[in-house]
């Protein structure tokens, strides 16, 4: 092996590094791991409320818009009304004259 340097005397001086190293290593894999798992648990719960979100928003949209052309019906039976009473008035207004 390395000159002068007998094996159990390499262990004892390079074994703790390793054994640290491999140690720091298993830590950091594992609390990855458990970093990752709640980003996306945190991530399902966030598309979960957007969804909910997303279904109201779409529900009182399309609540307003039936709303909406409601009124417009309204207007346009009105506008019909009053054309008709405009032409009835040039009508009579025609014969006047």
């Amino acid at each position: 092996m390395v000159e002068g340097i007998e094996l159990t005397d390499y262990f004892a001086l390079y074994g703790p590094f390793a054994l640290l190293f491999v140690s720091l290593f298993y830590w950091t894999l594992r609390t990855s791991k458990e970093r990752e798992e709640t980003l996306r648990s945190e991530s399902r719960e966030r598309e979960e409320i957007l969804r909910s979100e997303m279904a109201d928003l779409r529900a009182e949209s399309e609540e307003r818009s039936r709303r909406h052309y409601e009124v417009l019906s309204e207007f346009a039976k009105k506008y019909d009304i009053v054309i008709e009473k405009l032409d009835e008035l040039q009508s009579q207004l025609g014969r006047r004259r």
